[in-house]
């Protein structure tokens, strides 16, 4: 009898014993799985902020003037100093015909859309993002107006020959805080 009694014993011990193991081995499964939704949290809020940054990157990098204003690019005259006529030449002159299209390079308000003074003719000017403006000249139609919002590749006008101009032809600039930069830097064909 006391054999018995012994031998349940044993029994006994080795069933509590694998149950005590198998609770912490429940209880170690159970801090491992609660790490790993931990980690898998933390891998997800980083995805979402890196996708954050992503479509905001997106939205800059689409309202800056970085394409093409017209579907063809010959630079009549260059950025810079010039003599004929003498001065500073803030933008450049792209030689287009009359039936071409001209495009927003970037997204952005139109602030200013008509005459702009006897230089220029009629001119838009679109405000972008970080202070960048771009500036298209001597138009002979203008297709949007005042207060519009516009995405890079929108037809916004038509080439002209008003202000002082020889010709027909689109004069191009772009300025950052009012400072006006090499158009040919920002020309993605």
């Amino acid at each position: 009898m006391i054999s018995v009694n012994k031998s349940m014993a044993g029994v006994v011990f080795v069933i509590m014993m694998w149950g005590f193991f198998s609770l912490n081995k429940t209880v170690g499964d159970a801090t491992q799985s609660k790490l790993f939704d931990e980690k898998i949290n933390l891998l997800e809020e980083k995805i979402n902020f890196l996708r954050d940054k992503n479509e905001k990157l997106n939205d800059i990098i689409g309202n800056l003037p970085l394409a093409s204003p017209t579907d063809t690019v010959v630079i009549s005259s260059s950025f810079g100093w010039r003599n004929n006529p003498r001065g500073f030449h803030s933008g450049i002159d792209i030689p287009v015909g009359p039936w071409e299209n001209i495009y927003a390079t970037g997204g952005g308000k139109v602030i200013s859309a008509g005459w702009f003074n006897d230089n220029i003719g009629n001119c838009v000017v679109i405000k972008h993002e970080n202070g960048y403006t771009s500036s298209y000249g001597h138009l002979s139609k203008v297709l949007v107006r005042w207060g519009d919002i516009v995405q890079r590749g929108d037809i916004i006008a038509r080439p002209g020959d008003t202000g002082r101009s020889y010709g027909y032809h689109l004069h191009y600039e772009i300025r950052k805080n009012k400072t006006p930069l090499d158009p040919i830097d920002f020309l993605i064909i």
